[in-house]
């Protein structure tokens, strides 16, 4: 049977999970992690032209939006931080659905600010290292 997420729906739900059990204190540190960057952008881009399927794009958004309002964001970050949160957490999920349609910079992109975080789901062993320094950089505003 198909995964509702897609081909790598198993990493995607990995990732869900890790955000739903994620606490309000984290939140507010992803805030002060989050930063917008050129490489963003054009991640942000690959994953809107890579072809998949509308059922797992559909899957995913649902899934996220339901998450985010569990989380229960509203009360301890102003209304764009619940949105930047809401963003960074979608593209996450598909930029993990997506998988090999996506380059691997541009996954590292997206994904810095949650291994910042610790977050194990999206950790790879071999590539962590300098995806954790690319999440330092951006948090200090440093070139990447």
């Amino acid at each position: 049977m198909a995964n509702k997420y897609g081909k790598n729906g198993e990493a995607v739900a990995a990732f869900l999970d890790e955000v739903s059990a994620t606490d309000l204190s984290a939140w507010r540190a992803f805030l002060e992690l989050e930063s917008s960057s050129d490489g963003f952008g054009a991640a942000i881009d690959a994953v809107a032209a890579a072809p998949w399927s509308a059922s797992a794009r559909t899957a995913i958004s649902s899934a996220c939006a339901k998450i985010i309002r569990g989380l229960g964001l509203g009360n301890i970050v102003p209304r764009m931080g619940v949105s930047i949160i809401a963003s960074r957490v979608k593209v996450a999920a598909m930029g993990l659905a997506e998988g090999d349609a996506l380059p691997p910079e541009r996954l590292r992109v997206i994904l810095a600010p949650f291994i910042s975080l610790g977050f194990r789901s999206v950790a790879d062993p071999a590539t962590a290292p300098s995806e954790q320094g690319a999440a330092r950089r951006l948090s200090s505003g440093a070139p990447g």
